[in-house]
């Protein structure tokens, strides 16, 4: 199957359960949330995606990615407001 990131970043991989098996190294720099925006599996598109977990078995990276939850897109909203109000009242969060 393929994979490619919201910066073009494409690979090809296997599949095994949840398990993303790239068949090359994906760098931690790639797998930031900031670049799984969008990320597009086989020609499906997801939106708002997370590695939570990257590990090696017998040599070989593993990538599991998930959507972010409902709860976690609200605490990332409620976050950026109160970073742009603490910017603009001068406060130190």
């Amino acid at each position: 199957m393929k994979v490619r990131f919201d910066d073009g970043f494409e690979f090809e991989a296997a599949l095994n359960g949840n398990n993303i098996i790239p068949e090359i190294e994906v760098a931690d720099d790639e797998l930031q949330e900031s670049n799984l925006v969008k990320v597009l599996i086989d020609n499906v598109e997801y939106e708002n995606m997370v590695c939570c977990n990257n590990f090696k078995v017998d040599g070989k990276q593993h990538l599991i990615i998930r959507p972010l939850t409902e709860r976690e897109l609200k605490d990332r909203d409620i976050e950026a407001k109160l970073e742009y109000l603490a910017m603009m009242g001068d406060v130190e969060l």
